[in-house]
């Protein structure tokens, strides 16, 4: 009985084992594959926002091209360049109030005339929805300001985009600082050149959206390595504020070669913004993986294979346990066959007498006699 349970328990610790070296080697080789899934899975990640920021940008930026060239093909406006009349430019004041109120992020809108004088100015307020028409005198001959001078040489039709920096008012920054970036494009009527409009457009809007982000740590620089945002608001704008930061005292792994690649290392990921915001800037987008983010893909991976290991101990171990059983069976049945035939042969050697002849019937062995008590009674 005591070699039963011996034997019992010997299959069991093997099930055991065989159970817990099927779950071992399962959840080892799933956490190997798992980190490179973690890899795959932010660079997943890291593509969708990417993806979803650019499209802001784009829809932010073609919202002002499109509002410009509806002004040029406007018929009131076109009437007003053949006929600059007071009526004229009243209605078309009233034309550019209504684009400024269907487009939120628009807080000023010119036309400035081919001799660089502005001709109709509407602004709106800030974190207000008071929009107005400055007055005729407090216009102002713009004629040798960079952005005039740059518009002037496009062809028609095309797009002039400003660096995105702070609006300055009064020749000071205003405060609260307003990210702005200036949209302007020839006015052609006839083939004749007539001026320029051009619109200032609110970027704060944008920017909250593009550093809005659960994953990601999100930086904007420019050629120069210039923070336009970061995650910490007293280091954004740096070429403005004066505050000492730079993208290269920043990332200590960062050169300018490898600001051109898509990914420069240390988890973090640049794409270059050159489409969408179309002036000399190169504006890049950084994206670096958020701590709390790895640290909660790290969690639920580890959670799955906790749990996928314990599935495939469990399923091992019955697997292991309903083999067991009848293993055992067969082993003590067996055993129990193998007894019996000891215990025949035994009988036979030593109640009878047993030769073994070969072929050329030549005596080989003789069994020895066990009992010799037997023949002395017979």
């Amino acid at each position: 009985m005591f070699k039963i349970k011996n034997l019992y328990l010997r299959n069991i610790l093997l099930a055991l084992l065989f159970g817990g070296l099927i779950a071992a080697i399962t959840s080892v080789v799933n956490y190997n594959m798992k980190f490179v899934e973690i890899e795959q899975q932010v660079k997943k990640d890291v593509k969708f926002d990417s993806t979803r920021i650019k499209l802001f940008i784009k829809g932010y930026l073609d919202n002002v091209e499109n509002t410009l060239n509806s002004i040029q093909t406007n018929q009131l406006f076109l009437n007003y360049l053949n006929t600059p009349s007071k009526m004229n430019q009243q209605i078309v004041t009233h034309l550019f109030r209504g684009l400024i109120k269907s487009n939120e992020h628009l807080f000023q809108l010119r036309f400035i005339d081919k001799n660089g004088l502005e001709k109709i100015r509407i602004e709106k307020e800030r974190n207000s929805k008071f929009i107005f028409s400055v007055s005729e005198k407090n216009l102002q001959n713009k004629s040798n300001r960079y952005y005039f001078e740059k518009t002037i040489k496009n062809k028609a039709g095309e797009f002039w985009y400003s660096n995105l920096d702070l609006n300055i008012e009064n020749k000071m920054l205003e405060k609260p600082i307003r990210p702005t970036i200036r949209v302007s494009t020839n006015i052609f009527y006839k083939g004749v050149f007539y001026g320029i409009v051009i619109a200032n457009l609110d970027m704060d809007r944008l920017l909250s959206q593009i550093k809005s982000n659960n994953n990601f740590n999100v930086y904007l620089i420019d050629n120069e390595g210039n923070f336009i945002l970061h995650p910490d608001e007293q280091k954004a704008w740096n070429n403005y504020l004066n505050n000492g930061y730079t993208v290269f005292s920043e990332f200590t792994s960062v050169d300018e070669t490898s600001l051109e690649l898509d990914n420069f290392g240390d988890g973090r990921y640049v794409f270059s913004l050159e489409n969408y915001f179309k002036n000399n800037e190169n504006i890049k987008l950084i994206l670096e993986a958020d701590n709390s983010y790895l640290e909660n893909i790290k969690e639920n991976n580890l959670q799955y294979i906790y749990i996928l290991g314990s599935v495939v101990l469990i399923i091992s171990l019955l697997a292991g346990f309903l083999i067991s059983f009848p293993v055992s069976k067969l082993y003590l049945s067996f055993n129990k066959l193998y007894r019996d035939n000891l215990r025949f042969i035994d009988i036979i050697d030593e109640y009878v007498i047993t030769i073994t002849v070969n072929l050329d019937k030549e005596i080989t062995s003789v069994s020895v006699k066990r009992n010799p008590k037997m023949y002395q009674n017979a």
